[in-house]
C-alpha cells in the first residue's frame, strides 16, 4: 500500500458542506482510528502528539523525531507553524501509512507499522523518522498561506490552504525529496526507482504514452505503477526544478505559490525564476530535461546491459499490472500470485505451467481463486493440493488486520487458520524433531512460519498445523522489521530477511526447534542489501541482491558462503520460487510496464554469472544530501532529551471551532444572513456543526445544530433544527410559510469489510410544523418517529470503471409515525444487482424497489409514499425516473429499474497543468415501471419511462472525482 499523505480534496468538499445544515467525517472516522483507546497525550515546544498509552516508548521516541525533523524542515522550507502541530500515532492497520491535513489543523496521522521490501518505500533507516520526514514536510509545504488566503483566515478558519490545492505530484515529490535527502534511505535514491527509471529508458517509454507521459499525471493513473507514479516522477520533477533554479527552489515555490490564486503552477514556477528562464520554463520542460538528463546519465549502463545479454525472462502475466508473490506449486506445475489489476479486485490467481505455450509471446490463462487484498507471500502443501497466504480485512469496526488462510485446489473451500495474529508472508514447513514419547522416535509436524508485526515489535512466528498452537520463533530488536520467512527442505531451520536502522537489509537463520539465529548474507557490512531468501535443496538458497540500483538475482552455497550473481536486468527480482526438484525458477519481475510473474531460463542464468557484475558501469544519483551533521546514524534513541509533558486526552481541549463561513441566501421574497460554525477533537470523537441564521420570511433567527460521536463501535448522530421548510406568496404579495422545528437521534453500528458493509440502523425523531405568515396561521400535530433499517453493500468497481460493475446493494428500512393518538407507519426494501456483461466494463442493473405506507396521515407529509425523479431514499421515498420528484402519493409501490451501462473511451488524460482531467466516458440506456396502488382506487397502470444519457467521469482540480451525466 502507499503513503497516502494528503487530504486535499477535503478543501474542496468543505465548501459545499458549508452550505448544508450537515458535514461528514473527519480524519479519525474516515481513518478507523479508534475513539476509545485510552490516549495519552505528550507536549513538546513544537507538538502535541496524541497516543494509545501503549504506544508511550513509540510517542518518546517520535517527540525526538519530530523536533529533530522541525529544526531542518523548518529551515530548509523557511517556514515554522504559529501552534504545535497535532501527531496522533496508530497502530491499527498492518500497512505502512500516513496521512497529512492542514484543514481544520487536523495535523498529522502516523501509522506504525514499518513497510515491507516488496514495495516502494522498502528502503529506510529508521522508518518512524522516515515517515515523520516525508508527513511533516507536507504539513510545512501545504499549511502555508499569504496574503488575501491569511485574510480569509477570519472569514472561513482554519478551511482554505491554496498549497492544499497542488496536484498530487507536486505535493507528494517535495515529500520525497525531503525523505531522501534528510535521511540515509528514502525513495529518490532507491533501488526502486532507480528501476523504474532505468527499465523505462531500456524500453523507451519513459515520459511517453506507455509510461508517466506529463499530461497523465494530472490525475488517477490505471495503470502501473498505480498511484506510486506521482511520486517518482514528482520527485524526478523537483529535483530538476532543484538543479535548474537552486537548492531553495522548493521553499520559494511553496512560499510563492501560498498566496497566489490555485492552479496557476507554471506562473508561480516563472515567478521563482531567473529572467534567463521564464520563456521557456514549465513543469513539463522540467520534466522531459529530466527524463533527457537521466538517458544522459544511464547511458554507460544501459549500453552495458545490451552487451552482457541480459534480457526479459518469460513474462507469463499481463502488463500494467502486478503479479506479486509468485510462487510454484512442488511439482512445479502450478504458479499462484497475488495480481493488483485495474480491471477487477485484488486476488489470488493461478495458472497452470503444464498448459504452457510453447510460443514465450502467448501468455497463460489466469483464474482467481479468491478476492484478497494481501502481500506477498505465498506457499503450498506438501502434496501441492493446497495454498496457504494471507489477507488483511477488517477485524472489529477499526482494525484492519492481516490473518492466515488455506484455499484447497479440489472445492475451493476458504479456512481460516488464525485470528487477529496480524500475520504475513506464510511458509509451509514440515518441521522435524524430537517427540515426546518413549521411543525418542522423530516425528514430523506440518506448520507455517510467518512474519508478524505489532508497532515497534516484529517476530517470526511458528503455527502448529496441527493443533493451532502459535509459539514465537524470533524477535526482532525494537524498531526492526522481518519478513519472507521461507523454510529449508530439511525442515530444520527458517531463512529470513531482517531490516535494522540500517538501509541494507541482511538475511538471517533461525532453527526451526531452538530459534538459535545466525546472519547468512547481506548488510552493511558485506555492502548489499540481501531480501527473499528461497532455501532449495542442496544447501541453496536464491535470493535478491540489492546493490548499485539494482534487484539482482543471486544464489548462495551456505556451506561455502559464496554468492553467484544470475541475472542483472533493467529490470528487478523479486521473490524467487524454486520447484522441489529445481527444474523450474519463478519470479517476481519489477519493470516500467508492471510487476510480472516470469519464469526464468536456468541455462541462460549460468551464462550470466559469466559476467562480473560488481565491475559493470554504475550511474551514480544527483541527489541532494543534506544529512544534519549530528544525524550521521540513525539510533532508535536519539539523545538530546526535549522538555515535555504528558497529560490524559481530554476532548474538551480540541473542541474549539476549526471552520467557520458566513452564509448568505437571496432567494425570491427570501433572504438568510447567518454563519456555520465547524469542530471537532484531535481523534475525532466528538463532532459539532451550527448553523444559524436570520430569515426574513419567518422574520426571526432560526438554524441547526447537530453532534456526532463515535462511542465504540457505534455512531451517534443529535440534531435539532428550526428552519422554514417552504412559502408561498399571493397575488396581493401576501406571504404564508411552514415552519418545522426537530429533533433527531440516530445511531448505526457499522460492520466494515473490504469487500462487504453491513450497516443496522435506529431512528428516533420529533417533529412539528407551524403554518405562519400573512393570510394563514395553523399549528400541525407534533408527531414522533421510531425508525430502523440495515444496508449491505458489495459493489464492485476499479480503476477502469465507468460505472460500478458487479455486487449487490440491499436496503430496507422502516419507519412509525406517532401523532395525535393516531400511528402510521412506512417501509422501504431495495434490492441492487449488478452483472458484469460484454463488452469489458459494460454492466447490466436491475433494481427492485417496494414501499408501503397503508395508513398514511394527513398532517404528516412523510408517512405518505411518494414517488417520482431520484427519489428521497431518507424519507423512504422510490425513485421513478422521467417524472417529477415525489409526483405520485400512494400507499403502496412496486418499482423495477433496469439499466444497462458501456463504456465508450478510457481517456485518463489531463491538459498539461490545467485542473481538469478525463477518466473515462460512457454510455447508459434505462427502462423503469412502476405499479401504485391506493386504498379508493386500486392499482393503477403500469407507470413507465425509459431513457438514456452520456455519462463523463472527471477529476476536478486535481483531488476531486466529479462526475458529468446528461
Amino acid at each position: 500500500m502507499h503513503i497516502k499523505n494528503r487530504f486535499a480534496p477535503i478543501t474542496i468538499l468543505l465548501f459545499a458542506l458549508l452550505s448544508t445544515p450537515c458535514f461528514g467525517a473527519f480524519l479519525g472516522d474516515i481513518l478507523s482510528l479508534p475513539p476509545h483507546a485510552n490516549y495519552k497525550q505528550i507536549f513538546t515546544p513544537n507538538f502535541k502528539i496524541i497516543y494509545p498509552d501503549e504506544f508511550e516508548p513509540e510517542a518518546r521516541l517520535s517527540a525526538q523525531y519530530l523536533e529533530e525533523s522541525h529544526g531542518f524542515l523548518s529551515q530548509t522550507f523557511q517556514y515554522a507553524p504559529s501552534h504545535k502541530t497535532t501527531i496522533i500515532l496508530a497502530d491499527n492497520q498492518d500497512f505502512a501509512n500516513g496521512v497529512t491535513s492542514a484543514v481544520g489543523r487536523q495535523g498529522i496521522v502516523l501509522f506504525l507499522t514499518a513497510p515491507d521490501p516488496y514495495s516502494s518505500i522498502g528502503e529506510y533507516d529508521h522508518w518512524l523518522r522516515s515517515l515523520i520526514i516525508h508527513e511533516y514536510t507536507h504539513y510545512l509545504t501545504l499549511e502555508q498561506r499569504r496574503g488575501i488566503f491569511e485574510i480569509a483566515h477570519y472569514l472561513l478558519g482554519n478551511l482554505v490552504f491554496p498549497n492544499h490545492l497542488w496536484p498530487t505530484w507536486l505535493a507528494e515529490g517535495m515529500a520525497v525529496y525531503a525523505e531522501s535527502a534528510f535521511s540515509h534511505g528514502g525513495r529518490g535514491h532507491g533501488t526502486y526507482y532507480s528501476t523504474l527509471t532505468r527499465d523505462g529508458l531500456f524500453r523507451d517509454v519513459l515520459g511517453k504514452k506507455d509510461f508517466l507521459k506529463f499530461d497523465e499525471l494530472m490525475g488517477p493513473i490505471p495503470n502501473y505503477p498505480f498511484g506510486e507514479s506521482q511520486y517518482f516522477a514528482g520527485y524526478g520533477i523537483i529535483e530538476e526544478m532543484m538543479l535548474k533554479l537552486g537548492k531553495d527552489a522548493p521553499a520559494r515555490y511553496a512560499e510563492e505559490s501560498s498566496w497566489r490564486i490555485p492552479f496557476f503552477l507554471n506562473g508561480a514556477l516563472e515567478n521563482i525564476s531567473p529572467a534567463s528562464l521564464k520563456p521557456e520554463i514549465s513543469f513539463f520542460k522540467l520534466w522531459t530535461d529530466w527524463i533527457s538528463r537521466q538517458a544522459t546519465r544511464l547511458k554507460p549502463e544501459l549500453e552495458w546491459l545490451k552487451s552482457s545479454g541480459a534480457e526479459d525472462p518469460r513474462f507469463l502475466t499481463q502488463a500494467q499490472e502486478t503479479a506479486l508473490g509468485a510462487r510454484l506449486s512442488p511439482d512445479g506445475k502450478k504458479l499462484a500470485y497475488f495480481l493488483n489489476s485495474s480491471h477487477q479486485r485484488p486476488s489470488l490467481q493461478l495458472i497452470e505451467l503444464s498448459e504452457l505455450n510453447a510460443d514465450a509471446h502467448v501468455l497463460p490463462e489466469s483464474k482467481k481463486l479468491d478476492d484478497t487484498i494481501s502481500g506477498a507471500g505465498i506457499s503450498w502443501s506438501e502434496d501441492g493440493k493446497r495454498i496457504y497466504y494471507a489477507k488483511a480485512d477488517f477485524r472489529g469496526s477499526f482494525d484492519t488486520y492481516s490473518d492466515l488462510f488455506a484455499y484447497e485446489l479440489e472445492s475451493g473451500q476458504v479456512t481460516r487458520l488464525t485470528k487477529r495474529e496480524r500475520a504475513k508472508d506464510p511458509d509451509h514447513c514440515l518441521v522435524r524433531g524430537k517427540a515426546n514419547n518413549e521411543g525418542g522416535s522423530t516425528e514430523t509436524t506440518p506448520m507455517l512460519v510467518y512474519s508478524t508485526q505489532r508497532a515497534r515489535v516484529s517476530e517470526v512466528r511458528l503455527l502448529n498445523l496441527k493443533d493451532g498452537s502459535i509459539r514465537t520463533l524470533y524477535r526482532a530488536k525494537d524498531h526492526h522489521h522481518v519478513s519472507t520467512p521461507r523454510c529449508n527442505p530439511e525442515g530444520t531451520k527458517a531463512y529470513f530477511a531482517e531490516h535494522s536502522t540500517e538501509v541494507l537489509e541482511s538475511i538471517f537463520s533461525a532453527d526451526l526447534l531452538t530459534g538459535e539465529t545466525q546472519h547468512v548474507a547481506g548488510g552493511g557490512k558485506q555492502g548489499f542489501g540481501a531480501l527473499f531468501p528461497s532455501p532449495t535443496v542442496g544447501g541453496k538458497i536464491y535470493f535478491s541482491r540489492v546493490k548499485d540500483g539494482y534487484y539482482d538475482l543471486a544464489r548462495l552455497d551456505v556451506s561455502t558462503k559464496q554468492i553467484e550473481v544470475l541475472a542483472r536486468s533493467s529490470g528487478g527480482y523479486w521473490l524467487p520460487s524454486v520447484s522441489s526438484d529445481g527444474s523450474k525458477l519463478a519470479a517476481s519481475y519489477v519493470t516500467s510496464q508492471g510487476i510480472r510473474a516470469v519464469l526464468l531460463d536456468q541455462e541462460k542464468l549460468e551464462k550470466f554469472t559469466l559476467h562480473n557484475t560488481d565491475h559493470a558501469p554504475v550511474a551514480k544519483p544527483a541527489v541532494f544530501r543534506e544529512l544534519p551533521e549530528h544525524k550521521t546514524n540513525v539510533d532508535p534513541a536519539p539523545a538530546n532529551p526535549i522538555d515535555s509533558i504528558e497529560t490524559d486526552y481530554n476532548l474538551l481541549s480540541s473542541l474549539a471551532p476549526r471552520i467557520w463561513a458566513p452564509h448568505l441566501l437571496l432567494s425570491g421574497a427570501q433572504t438568510q444572513v447567518g454563519a456555520t460554525v465547524i469542530g471537532w477533537d484531535d481523534v475525532d470523537q466528538l463532532e459539532y456543526n451550527l448553523f444559524a441564521f436570520y430569515d426574513t420570511i419567518a422574520d426571526k433567527p432560526e438554524g441547526f445544530f447537530g453532534t456526532f460521536h463515535r462511542v465504540g463501535p457505534y455512531r451517534l448522530g443529535l440534531s435539532a433544527s428550526s428552519q422554514v421548510t417552504d412559502y408561498a406568496v399571493n397575488s396581493r404579495g401576501q406571504t404564508r410559510y411552514n415552519e418545522e422545528r426537530k429533533l433527531t437521534l440516530n445511531l448505526s453500528r457499522p460492520f466494515p469489510g473490504n469487500f462487504t458493509t453491513v450497516t443496522p440502523k435506529a431512528l428516533v425523531e420529533w417533529a412539528r410544523t407551524w403554518r405562519d405568515g400573512d393570510f394563514e396561521q395553523r399549528a400541525f400535530a407534533s408527531n414522533f418517529r421510531l425508525g430502523a433499517g440495515v444496508d449491505y453493500d458489495t459493489r464492485q468497481r476499479y480503476r477502469y470503471s465507468v460505472f460500478s460493475e458487479r455486487g449487490s446493494l440491499g436496503q430496507a428500512d422502516g419507519r412509525r409515525f406517532f401523532s395525535r393518538g393516531e400511528g402510521a407507519w412506512k417501509a422501504l426494501v431495495s434490492w441492487e444487482q449488478l452483472f458484469s456483461v460484454f463488452p469489458d466494463h459494460s454492466v447490466f442493473g436491475v433494481t427492485l424497489y417496494g414501499a408501503v405506507a397503508p395508513r398514511p396521515l394527513a398532517h404528516v407529509p412523510e408517512s405518505v409514499v411518494k414517488v417520482g425523479g431520484y427519489g428521497t431514499l431518507s424519507d423512504l421515498d422510490p425513485p421513478l425516473k422521467g417524472y417529477p420528484l415525489g409526483q405520485f402519493r400512494t400507499q403502496r409501490a412496486g418499482i423495477i429499474h433496469a439499466e444497462y451501462g458501456v463504456p465508450l473511451a478510457q481517456l485518463f488524460q489531463g491538459f498539461d497543468t490545467w485542473p481538469l482531467f478525463l477518466r473515462n466516458f460512457g454510455a447508459f440506456a434505462f427502462y423503469n415501471a412502476a405499479k401504485l396502488r391506493t386504498s379508493e382506487h386500486g392499482y393503477s397502470p403500469l407507470i413507465d419511462g425509459v431513457g438514456g444519457g452520456l455519462v463523463l467521469n472527471t477529476v476536478l482540480g486535481y483531488n476531486l472525482p466529479f462526475q458529468l451525466k446528461l
